[in-house]
């Protein structure tokens, strides 16, 4: 029984330093450690910058996309900063005293702690589900029915509101020198995936009044958000800090008019199983999506992604199967809007408004490194340290299905290209 306990606390060690490394050193510097090699030093002031949003030499909680307890064994102080000379700490610390060994065998062959659920390999994604395949009693394609594009009516409603996206000024009023405010809503992922969209948009000719700012929060999931949490370390709850980097961009919260949200609930487990935590998930985003109409009056469009691939995860944070089935969470709430639900509806016409108009964005998950038809899968590599989070690659990946949707969907293009 010792043994086990032992074995079982050293192979938690692992998994700590392991993502100790793999944040402050970044992918190559994992793969080292893996081997057995000593943790190299980490290059501070390029970690620094990578994480510091806002170019003041410190990175915050928010700031920091890594997991909390990382983020307190660096801030030495306790004062919810890590600053430069923290880091460096760190980092000799890390370099002097650790040498990390090859993890032990873990179920399934994986390697850094054991998978945490799982999904069959025979599950296809939700967009290549026909009308008559069937996932426990739920039929294919993102908006049912096996179909991919939304009704028409649904569509053309959409394809109104797209017109009607145009530069404001910062009272919400028409301006040619006015911008078009696209924002990301939600936690980790999508922070860590929507930085890497807004550097590879730097080289494209987008339209001059679009100003994008990262508004999805480390930490911040889907509770967070609709219960307002405050958080301690920065006495901020997520929207007062979304608040505060619209502010720092030089915009209003009335020129925010186009979101895209990628959520998920941390440890759905304790929710129940399919459909039970899928539905917990659908009401934080309704009432996520209640949110933002409520402090962005002139939000008209609202594109929800899904997780993506979570069958490498070795904690309980959002594994698979939950990281698919958020998919039917996102597909009850478009669908309850398109059916009329009073609490969804964007159409001043029917009653009061209280939601933005949603649809699908870009659908992300592929079952592992089997293929979608378009090409899209999620290898190891792609993930970070903990099988849940992106690697450099993974961010990669949701990035470039960001730019091409923003590109070429009916209702984008014309206010994300200015065309």
């Amino acid at each position: 029984m010792q043994n086990n306990c032992q074995r079982r606390q050293m192979r938690y060690t692992i998994a700590l330093l392991s993502c100790a490394v793999f944040f402050f050193c970044g992918m190559p510097a994992f793969s080292q450690a893996q081997k057995g090699q000593p943790m190299p030093k980490a290059k501070v002031a390029e970690r620094v910058k990578a994480f510091d949003t806002n170019n003041d030499g410190n990175i915050t909680r928010d700031e920091f996309n890594g997991p909390a307890f990382i983020f307190k064994q660096i801030d030495k102080n306790g004062d919810g900063i890590i600053s430069a000379g923290e880091l460096s700490e760190f980092a000799k610390e890390k370099d002097q005293m650790i040498t990390i060994g090859p993890p032990a065998p873990s179920a399934g062959g994986q390697k850094g702690g054991a998978p945490v659920g799982g999904i069959p390999a025979d599950v296809k994604p939700l967009s290549e589900m026909s009308a008559t395949d069937r996932y426990k009693g739920e039929d294919g394609g993102l908006y049912g029915k096996g179909q991919n594009t939304p009704p028409k009516e649904h569509l053309d409603a959409a394809l109104k509101e797209a017109k009607l996206i145009q530069p404001l000024d910062k009272d919400g009023k028409s301006s040619k020198d006015g911008n078009v405010v696209l924002i990301s809503f939600g936690m980790s992922n999508t922070t860590m995936e929507f930085q890497k969209f807004q550097q590879m948009i730097k080289s494209l000719n987008l339209s001059p009044s679009l100003v994008v700012v990262d508004g999805a929060q480390g930490g911040k999931e889907a509770t967070a958000w609709a219960t307002e949490m405050k958080d301690k370390k920065i006495n901020r709850t997520a929207w007062e800090e979304l608040a505060r980097r619209l502010e720092a961009a030089g915009v209003s919260p009335q020129q925010v008019q186009v979101v895209w949200m990628k959520l998920a609930v941390a440890g759905p487990a304790k929710d129940g199983e399919f459909p039970a935590h899928a539905k917990k998930f659908q009401e934080f985003v309704v009432t996520c999506l209640e949110k933002l109409k409520s402090r962005y009056p002139n939000v008209r469009l609202v594109y929800l992604s899904n997780r993506i691939y979570a069958g490498y995860a070795n904690t309980p944070l959002n594994p698979e199967p939950y990281a698919y089935e958020y998919a039917y969470g996102i597909r009850w709430v478009i669908l309850d809007q398109i059916n009329g639900k009073p609490e969804l509806n964007c159409n001043p016409e029917k009653g009061p408004v209280k939601a933005p108009l949603v649809l699908w964005g870009p659908d992300l998950w592929a079952n592992g490194e089997k293929a979608r038809k378009d090409g899209l899968l999620w290898a190891k590599n792609d993930l970070g340290a903990d099988g849940t989070h992106p690697s450099d690659t993974g961010r990669e990946k949701v990035a470039k299905q960001l730019i091409d949707f923003f590109q070429t969907d009916p209702t984008a293009k014309t206010w994300f290209l200015g065309k």
